[in-house]
């Protein structure tokens, strides 16, 4: 797939990215849906089988073990969209494999990155706003450029370097999709009927499905933008036979 219609001009293409990642999706729909939701599953079964009351303390284990299969959905979604972009073969064993081999420096960096995030908030509310955004693809740094810890959050950086508000205005609209859709549900609880819960858990997962398709195709976009441009060195000028 050619990302160059993304950044066809100096800043993003916001409807040329929301197309980019439609298509991805509707193209590769049963592989990336289904990532989504083993990714989705410990958090909707936490959400939809507790009563109201053991929503405010929820068992410590289960949200972490939701957090590590979330994280593992993501990041395996991650390397399929990179794969489908660099027109490599799609193997979902093998897609496992590379996300659970990264999954150890991917916990680390997103523990640092967080760390760093809580300094920054502690000092003062806009800098930690501004830090986070330029952290949003450190994930994206271990899965696919293999780096790790600092060095990853110093490409995310890197990345969004020049870019920030193009970054906060693609993050809207790719979140979009998942604000309108989930506005019917807002009055009611996940666990008050089989049918809202089950309509929710739906909605869930297919717009969570487009934002991790959405940043990642933000990510490579980004790539593209910042690669230098090839300039061609002038001809060496014409010899002079004496």
């Amino acid at each position: 797939m050619n990302l160059k219609v993304i950044c066809a001009s100096p800043s993003l293409q916001y409807m040329e990215l929301l197309k980019a990642s439609w298509k991805l999706l509707r193209e590769h729909f049963s592989p990336i849906v289904l990532l989504a939701g083993l990714g989705a599953l410990p958090g909707i079964y936490l959400v939809h089988t507790m009563p109201e009351t053991a929503l405010e303390s929820p068992p410590f284990l289960l949200i972490l073990a939701s957090a590590l299969i979330s994280m593992l959905s993501y990041m395996s979604i991650i390397i399929l969209i990179d794969d489908v972009v660099a027109d490599r073969k799609i193997s979902l064993v093998h897609i496992f494999e590379r996300a659970s081999a990264r999954l150890p420096l991917a916990i680390t960096t997103g523990l640092l990155c967080l760390l760093r995030l809580f300094g920054w908030f502690l000092l003062l509310f806009i800098p930690g706003v501004i830090k986070s955004v330029r952290y949003s693809f450190s994930l994206q740094a271990v899965v696919l450029r293999e780096k790790a810890h600092g060095e990853a959050i110093h490409y995310s950086i890197n990345l969004v370097r020049g870019h920030w508000w193009s970054v906060v205005i693609a993050g809207i609209c790719i979140s979009l999709p998942q604000f309108i859709l989930s506005l019917p549900f807002a009055a009611s609880h996940p666990a008050s009927g089989s049918v809202t819960s089950l309509l929710l858990a739906v909605v869930q997962i297919l717009t969570t499905a487009f934002w991790y398709v959405g940043e990642t195709v933000l990510f490579l976009a980004l790539e593209e933008l910042k690669q230098p441009q090839t300039i061609l060195p002038p001809p060496p000028p014409p010899e002079i036979n004496e």
